[in-house]
């Protein structure tokens, strides 16, 4: 009888830390070793922890301009101003070919890249989102104009 009430009090802190169906009393203890077992048979088998979710990847945007452009007397390179709704806008005078590039953890932003010469030749411009093409576009002739913009969603 004494080993008896000593199993069934060694099995009350696993009793406890169970939920139990609609059809057992879990708030009572248990009186015998049936009890006991009944007890455990009825518990619900308790849900495993939600587990933690990777953190985010940035996506990488690059803006390339590229070309073979020959400018005018006094004109020192390609104007080009390129930017995002969260960074906004930024212009810069260069030479070709041009590349930048930025990081950003949103999944949606309004992208835009321009670029202009004076002079004879080609333009072309790319927008890149981790390593996929997102846009791009050329002009050729007199004074090139080339721009390119589109929203990006994940």
């Amino acid at each position: 009888m004494v080993k008896r009430r000593a199993f069934i009090a060694s099995l009350a802190p696993m009793l406890a830390a169970c939920a139990c169906s609609d059809d057992f009393d879990c708030g009572s203890e248990p009186k015998n070793a049936e009890d006991a077992r009944q007890k455990l048979l009825s518990c619900e088998t308790p849900t495993a922890p939600t587990p933690i979710p990777p953190p985010a990847q940035p996506n990488t945007i690059e803006f390339r301009v590229l070309g073979d452009v020959v400018f005018d007397p006094g004109t020192n390179g390609v104007e080009i101003q390129y930017g995002s709704t969260e960074e906004g806008t930024s212009r810069v005078l260069s030479t070709l070919p041009w590349f930048s590039s930025t990081k950003t953890f949103k999944d949606q932003l309004f992208i835009v890249l321009n670029a202009s010469a004076t002079g004879f030749g080609v333009l072309q411009v790319q927008i890149i989102i981790n390593g996929q093409l997102f846009r791009e576009a050329s002009a050729s002739g007199f004074n090139p104009r080339v721009a390119v913009s589109g929203l990006f969603s994940k």
